[in-house]
């Protein structure tokens, strides 16, 4: 929600709080006791102060999970787009949650994307405002979206496992 605020993209209220609730419904399916998931934007934003934002830190499963998601993409094409994938995650995680998490620095791709990416944004939002064109943009993501599904999944079926306890180490 952040960083859709520092875009500019226009959320309704009924969306806003929307999105908690599928964080509170996936954190419940995790078995995350209900005191502990916030309710609010406005709970989930001085929790994150009060206890995640002062113990981030970079460690080795975010390392493997980051290498493994930027592998996906090495793997199908050769690696020619890890490195644009790389720097439009940095983009949008930031530099602290980038450096935690090994994504590389790459001085090439990353003055464009954070030049394009909110010009993109701000011609969506204002696009978006005129008669017909919700559907119609809504139809080209959803292509894309598959598209893309399509492509990294190499046109194989995906499968997502959600778990039901915490990893055992």
């Amino acid at each position: 929600m952040r960083k859709l605020k520092d875009w500019g993209v226009g959320v309704s209220t009924a969306d806003a709080d929307a999105y908690p609730h599928v964080w509170r419904v996936s954190a419940a399916m995790l078995g995350v006791d209900d005191e502990y998931i916030p309710a609010t934007w406005e709970a989930a934003e001085a929790q994150s102060r009060q206890v995640l934002d002062p113990i981030l830190l970079r460690t080795a499963e975010g390392d493997a999970l980051a290498d493994v998601l930027l592998g996906i993409v090495a793997e199908i094409d050769g690696g020619p787009t890890r490195p644009l994938i790389s720097a439009f995650s940095r983009y949008t995680l930031g530099d602290r949650v980038g450096d935690m998490i090994g994504l590389s620095k790459e001085p090439l791709p990353q003055p464009p994307i954070a030049t394009a990416w909110p010009l993109l944004v701000a011609f969506r939002e204002g696009l978006i405002l005129l008669p017909g064109i919700p559907a119609i943009v809504w139809t080209l993501e959803e292509a894309l979206r598959r598209f893309v599904l399509l492509f990294l999944a190499e046109a194989q079926p995906v499968s997502i496992e959600i778990p039901d306890a915490n990893r055992p180490s």
